[in-house]
């Protein structure tokens, strides 16, 4: 199964945006700390991951600022930034843990993905500052994921 490490986005709130971009309330929001690919044994990721946390937990976390992923103006991914002391710290610690292979972390919470791109230029200027909330978490999941629909 494909794997991948994440925080739950406690304290997260971003229905005013999650309207104007015409996009379904994820439900299960969650910040991205590492993209396994694919494991064979869940319970051998949580095990080499757990050192990886210890004295990095809880965090306090921030949510804010609407971007997107390629661009603004030609955007594939909609999403909030996340901010926390320690927040980087910690995905490079558990990328390193788990040997990931993943691209540079960028804290995030992702809204809505779109096909084709989306111009969201206008929004991303009225929103780039956008309070989504806070909250502190204290643990690190193991999650599958699930591919999404091209």
């Amino acid at each position: 199964m494909r794997l991948f490490l994440a925080l739950e986005c406690l304290g997260f709130d971003a229905r005013p945006l999650e309207r104007e971009l015409g996009a379904q309330p994820a439900g299960s929001y969650h910040v991205t700390l590492a993209f396994l690919g694919e494991r064979s044994d869940a319970a051998a990721v949580v095990k080499a991951a757990a050192p990886a946390c210890t004295g990095r937990l809880p965090l306090a976390l921030e949510y804010r600022g609407l971007d997107a992923f390629h661009s603004p103006r030609a955007a594939r991914v909609a999403w909030v930034g996340v901010r926390g002391t320690g927040l980087a710290e910690l995905a490079r610690a558990l990328r390193g843990a788990t040997a990931s292979q993943d691209r540079p972390f960028v804290g995030h919470v992702t809204l809505a993905r779109f096909r084709p791109p989306r111009d969201l230029r206008e929004l991303v200027q009225r929103h780039g500052d956008a309070d989504c909330g806070s909250g502190s978490v204290t643990r690190v999941t193991a999650r599958a994921a699930i591919p999404h629909r091209r």
